[in-house]
């Protein structure tokens, strides 16, 4: 950075030159080169000048030399000078020109494609990064969708178990209309043996009807009481067992009606876990495909990036090497001359 001839500082890369802007109202280190100038090549000025000063080095170039331009200006000058009195040296001076100037352009070359491939190697880890992200965020969907089909297979499984609950209770109380009808059943049997009973005093009754007309009358009305009884009891251990029946029959329902519900709840849980599980499997085989494809395709950018750098890096190397060796052969042409 060097002040220009109103006071103002200048951009430090030798062929920009512009003023710079003033660090801003909350002060700082003041700007060196410009902050938004871009030239060809998505170079900055920064980057340029840095590249400058790296041949210059390379070259052994006096630091004061304001541009690799300038300096070849200087050399083609100096040659003019020398070739009135070193016409022998004018051929080669003019070669160490002319392999200056392509040592300079090639060395800009360079720079630029190192930058291109430095700025398409962060433009790779950038996308790896969002892609990286991409797939944490599917991950978490996966897992969102596992947890909701846990939830659903909670519920089916509750489902199920109020189902048994119910179905216990309606054998229970198919069993208890069962024991009731049972109860019946043999009520209406003592009944039955009660009539064969009376119908045995009925027959004895009759047999002495012949030696005694009192007993028989006194049985004939013990016989008209036992008949009524019977019919009684008959009709009583009717109805019982007709309610009995019924009872059973409703049970029966019950159970049948729980009973489909349960293979119902069950059917339905079984088709919504099939569904659930195949949708979570699809979804996780897709996005570890997707990640699997991701990561090989970011591996082959990387590679090729790596590639293109390194072989940027030996053809730097390369021009550093030769221009050294050409500043080793003729370190200064002024020298020469004299």
């Amino acid at each position: 950075m060097q002040p220009g001839s109103d006071g103002n500082a200048l951009c430090g890369f030798s062929r920009c030159r512009n003023p710079l802007p003033p660090p801003g109202p909350r002060g700082g280190r003041p700007y060196e080169f410009c902050p938004d100038r871009v030239w060809s090549g998505n170079a900055t000025c920064k980057q340029l000048a840095a590249a400058e000063n790296s041949l210059r080095a390379a070259l052994g170039v006096d630091p004061g030399t304001l541009a690799l331009g300038g300096f070849a200006t200087d050399v083609r000058e100096h040659v003019e000078r020398v070739l009135a009195p070193a016409d022998a040296l004018k051929g080669v001076l003019e070669q160490v020109v002319a392999r200056l100037d392509t040592q300079v352009t090639a060395a800009l070359a360079a720079v630029e494609a190192s930058d291109k491939a430095a700025a398409e190697d962060r433009g790779l880890r950038e996308n790896a990064e969002r892609q990286a992200a991409e797939s944490e965020q599917a991950a978490a969907e996966a897992r969102a969708l596992a947890e909701e089909h846990q939830a659903a297979r909670l519920a089916a499984e509750h489902a199920r178990d109020e189902a048994t609950a119910k179905t216990r209770g309606a054998e229970l109380k198919q069993a208890r209309a069962e024991s009731r009808r049972d109860a019946e059943h043999e009520r209406a049997e003592q009944a039955e043996h009660r009539a064969r009973e009376a119908a045995q005093r009925e027959h004895a009754a009759l047999r002495a009807a012949a030696n005694a007309g009192q007993e028989l009358a006194s049985a004939r009305a013990e016989l008209a009481g036992l008949q009524q009884r019977l019919v009684d009891d008959r009709a009583a251990a009717t109805q019982a067992l007709a309610r009995a029946e019924s009872a059973l029959a409703s049970a029966r329902a019950d159970t049948a009606a729980v009973r489909a519900e349960l293979s119902r709840a069950q059917e339905r849980h079984h088709t919504d876990l099939d569904r659930l599980t195949a949708r979570a499997e699809t979804r996780l085989s897709t996005l570890t495909r997707e990640h699997q494809n991701t990561v090989a395709e970011l591996h082959q950018r990387l590679g090729a990036a790596l590639h293109r750098a390194t072989l940027a890096e030996t053809d730097a190397t390369a021009l550093r090497e030769a221009a050294a060796a050409q500043a080793t052969e003729h370190p200064d042409g002024s020298d020469q001359s004299s």
